[in-house]
């Protein structure tokens, strides 16, 4: 079993809490629950989460593809999920900045982009594990599915919680 990456669209009143979380305080965890069990409007990346970071780090730059698949921010210092990686996310700017940055691109471009020598050479994870006649459509449709959660958690005013795992 790979890792995934998996973000959760949140009411921004629940992601203004977020700074205030820590690893040391009880009740940290159920709260992260609470909204993860709570999330009405999701986007999994499975284990190409890094094939598509990488594609859309070419095109829109490697922070805002950085925060549009694994969170502009830490939720709390040291605070982890269960494989090690910090819980993170972005409050509603953010949202808006990405969503904004991904509505320039298209599936098209996106498929274009798909470079299987330069990911393997930049030692991107996973990527010799892709077939390389279906890679470009995979990569197209990830950046599709990102596309319509981001667009949808903006017209629904929302933040965004990304895990890891």
């Amino acid at each position: 079993m790979g890792f995934e990456v998996t973000l959760r669209a949140m009411p921004v009143a629940a992601a203004a809490g977020l700074a205030e979380l820590s690893p040391d305080d009880d009740g940290t965890f159920e709260i992260l629950a609470a909204i993860e069990g709570g999330a009405r409007l999701t986007c999994s990346l499975d284990r190409r989460f890094d094939w598509l970071r990488f594609v859309l780090a070419g095109l829109i730059g490697p922070q805002m593809a950085e925060a549009a698949v694994f969170g502009q921010a830490v939720v709390a210092p040291g605070l982890r999920a269960s494989q090690g990686f910090a819980y993170r996310w972005n409050d509603g700017p953010a949202v808006a900045a990405i969503a904004a940055s991904l509505d320039r691109l298209d599936p098209t471009a996106v498929r274009r982009a798909v470079d299987l020598p330069a990911m393997a050479a930049a030692g991107v994870y996973k990527i010799g594990q892709a077939d390389a006649a279906v890679l470009p459509a995979g990569v197209a449709a990830d950046f599709a599915a990102l596309q319509g959660f981001y667009r949808q958690t903006v017209a629904r005013g929302l933040a965004v919680l990304v895990t890891r795992d």
